[in-house]
């Protein structure tokens, strides 16, 4: 996709956002989701950290409809980091802060 397309989204479905879509795939690092907007989402497997899982057990299904919400937008992939886990408005902000001190220093060197 264009990097337009892609601060188009990041722009639209922003940090906090709630979102929808299917599983499309998994893997040992966790779940592919098609949300529909022509860039996936993932859900990495500590959101599915059940000890007493092995291998595929622990995910949903591909085709399962899966709600999460956006907890971080990966610009070198084009990739949206989920998260199934209820975060207060207090902890979004920090997810804001901690994200924006990231992007901070390579801000100033542009």
């Amino acid at each position: 996709m264009a990097d337009a397309d892609w601060e188009r989204v990041k722009s639209t479905v922003s940090v906090g956002s709630e979102v929808s879509g299917h599983v499309i795939a998994c893997q040992p690092f966790g779940v592919f989701v098609d949300l529909g907007i022509g860039f996936l989402g993932l859900l990495e497997i500590t959101e599915f950290a059940d000890p007493g899982s092995r291998g595929d057990e622990r995910f949903p299904a591909v085709g399962a409809l899966i709600n999460a919400w956006v907890l971080q937008h990966v610009d070198s992939n084009q990739q949206i980091r989920l998260t199934q886990s209820v975060l207060s408005e207090e902890q979004w902000e920090q997810v804001r802060g901690f994200l924006r001190d990231r992007k901070a220093p390579n801000s100033a060197e542009q």
